[in-house]
C-alpha cells in the first residue's frame, strides 16, 4: 500500500483503498469510510462557519485535518482540493477560500461515487 498522494488530481486511489480492503476486508474497509465520511461531513460543516465567519486560522487548521483524513484513505481529489482550500486560508482570501471550499463540496460528491464504484466492484471480485 503506498502513502497518499496530494499532488495529482484522481477521485481516489484505487491501490490504497485495495490496501486497506486487503487489511480489514470489504465490510471492515466500508466501516472505516463510513467514519470517515462522518468526519468529513463534520468538518465541511466547520469550514463553512469558519469561513463565515472570517476565521481562517480555524478554517486553515479544519481544512488540513480533512486534508490528512482524506490521504489516508486515499480519497486523493478532496486531498488535493483542501491543499489549495488550506492555502487560501493562510493567505485570508475570502473569495479564494469560498471557491476552494465549492471544490471541496464538489469533489466530496464525485469521491463518494467513486467509492461507493470501487467497492462494489470489490465486492464482485469477492462473490
Amino acid at each position: 500500500m503506498s502513502g497518499p498522494d496530494c499532488s495529482a488530481k484522481q477521485y481516489i486511489q484505487a491501490d490504497q483503498i485495495d490496501g486497506l480492503i486487503a487489511v480489514a476486508g470489504v465490510d471492515g474497509a466500508r466501516d472505516i469510510l463510513d467514519a470517515f465520511w462522518r468526519s468529513t461531513n463534520d468538518l465541511v460543516a466547520k469550514l463553512d462557519i469558519a469561513l463565515a465567519a472570517h476565521d481562517f486560522g480555524e478554517a486553515a487548521a479544519l481544512a488540513h485535518a480533512l486534508k490528512g483524513s482524506a490521504g489516508n484513505v486515499g480519497a486523493n481529489a478532496i486531498c488535493v482540493a483542501t491543499k489549495t482550500l488550506e492555502l487560501c486560508c493562510k493567505s485570508e482570501d475570502a473569495a479564494a477560500c469560498e471557491s476552494a471550499l465549492s471544490f471541496v463540496k464538489a469533489d466530496v460528491k464525485t469521491t463518494s461515487e467513486a467509492f461507493a464504484a470501487h467497492f462494489e466492484n470489490a465486492e464482485a471480485q469477492v462473490a
